[in-house]
């Protein structure tokens, strides 16, 4: 695995809110559409991959533009292999 030089970045919400959405798993919504607001500030699409625990984030970055083959899954051992939906 190789270390990609580009800065990480995460929903910009309060604690509660974010419990609550992950409570209520509309997480995917909302990443969704934050990939979306981010890649318009852009001309190229400024993601070199997507990261996440959840089928709900793969969908968020296919969403967003970014590759199947660019999505990672980090699991309950934390152990990071590639995201495949379904």
């Amino acid at each position: 695995m190789c270390k990609i030089n580009s800065p990480i970045m995460s929903e910009p919400e309060e604690f509660t809110s974010s419990v609550f959405h992950e409570i209520t798993k509309q997480t995917g919504n909302i990443k969704a559409n934050m990939v979306l607001i981010l890649k318009s500030l852009f001309k190229e699409n400024p993601f070199a991959g997507g990261l996440g625990n959840r089928e709900n984030d793969a969908i968020a970055y296919l969403h967003g533009g970014i590759p199947m083959d660019k999505i990672f899954f980090v699991d309950s051992k934390s152990r990071v292999q590639q995201m495949h939906i379904g």
